[in-house]
C-alpha cells in the first residue's frame, strides 16, 4: 500500500483494518492522519499540505480499532487464519505484521492462528501469473500464444528457429526460447497454474491484480479472483507439480 493509496481510516470496519495490519506499510509508525488528502505524517499535528488538524493515531484511536476487529473476529472466525494465510503466501513466514502496543492481543492472538477451515487462497500465485504475462506480453506474445508456450505446446519440438502454427507466430522467437520461458516460469512456482492455461481464468488473475495494486479497498476488502463457491474450478488446477 503507497502513502498516497491510504483508505478511508475513520470508514475502515474491522475485517478492513486487519487486512491493513497485514500489508507492508507499518500502520504504527503514523503519528497523525489526514482526513482531508488521507496523507498519513510521521509527526506534527496539522498536515503539512492542508494546514488542518490531523486525526492522532493514539492509544484511543488504536483501542477503537480493535474493538472493531474484535467484532470483526466474533462474526467470522475464520477471518484472521484466512488473512494470515494470504499473508504467509506473500510474505513468508519469517515475517509479521506489526500491531500497535494496543493491540497485543491481536499479536498474539495472529501467532497462534492455524489454517482455514477451507482450502485458503493464495494471491501470491495470481501475482506470479499476472507479472509472467505481462512480461511475455511485452516480448510480443499475444494472451493464446502465451497459454500455447506454457501447456507444454513445445516441449517435444526440438526444431531450430522460429515456428508459426496459423495466424500464430509467437514474436518469431526460436522454438528453444519458448520452452525456455515456461521453463524459467516453473523454476519460479514448481507448476503451471491454470489461470495461465485459460483465456477467461488468465483475464479474471489479470485483472484482479490490477485492480490489487490500484485500488486499496480491494485489497482490505479482501476480493477474491472467484468467489469461494467457485474455487475449485480452473484458476486453482495445474498440470504439472514440482516432484
Amino acid at each position: 500500500m503507497r502513502i498516497a493509496e491510504f483508505p478511508n481510516l475513520l470508514k475502515l470496519h474491522g475485517e478492513e483494518w486487519l487486512r491493513a495490519f497485514a500489508s507492508e506499510t507499518d500502520l504504527t509508525a503514523f503519528a497523525g492522519w489526514c482526513e482531508r488528502c488521507r496523507e498519513p505524517q510521521l509527526s506534527g499535528e496539522h498536515c503539512p499540505w492542508c494546514h488542518v488538524p490531523l486525526v492522532k493515531l493514539d492509544s484511543e484511536f488504536w483501542q477503537k480499532v480493535g474493538q472493531k476487529i474484535r467484532l470483526a473476529l466474533v462474526k467470522n472466525h475464520s477471518l484472521l487464519p484466512e488473512v494470515k494465510t494470504s499473508w504467509i503466501s506473500v510474505y513468508g513466514v519469517r515475517h509479521h505484521p506489526k500491531f500497535p502496543a494496543e493491540l497485543e492481543w491481536l499479536r498474539c492472538a495472529w501467532a497462534w492462528a492455524g489454517q482455514p477451515p477451507h482450502r485458503p487462497f493464495d494471491p501470491k500465485v495470481h501475482y506470479d501469473v499476472a507479472n509472467w504475462v505481462r512480461s511475455l506480453q511485452q516480448l510480443g506474445l499475444s494472451h493464446e500464444e502465451v497459454i500455447d508456450v506454457m501447456n507444454g505446446t513445445f516441449e517435444d519440438d526440438h526444431r531450430d528457429g522460429p515456428i508459426t502454427l496459423g495466424k500464430k507466430d509467437y514474436a518469431n522467437m526460436p522454438v528453444q526460447d519458448l520452452r525456455m520461458l515456461r521453463h524459467k516460469f516453473m523454476e519460479i512456482t514448481g507448476y503451471v497454474p491454470g489461470s495461465m492455461l485459460n483465456r477467461e481464468e488468465m483475464w479474471r488473475t489479470l485483472e484482479w491484480v490490477d485492480r490489487q495494486r490500484a485500488n486499496p479497498m480491494a485489497r482490505l476488502k479482501g476480493e477474491r479472483v472467484r468467489n469461494r463457491s467457485a474455487d475449485h474450478g480452473l484458476g486453482g488446477q495445474s498440470t504439472e507439480k514440482k516432484k
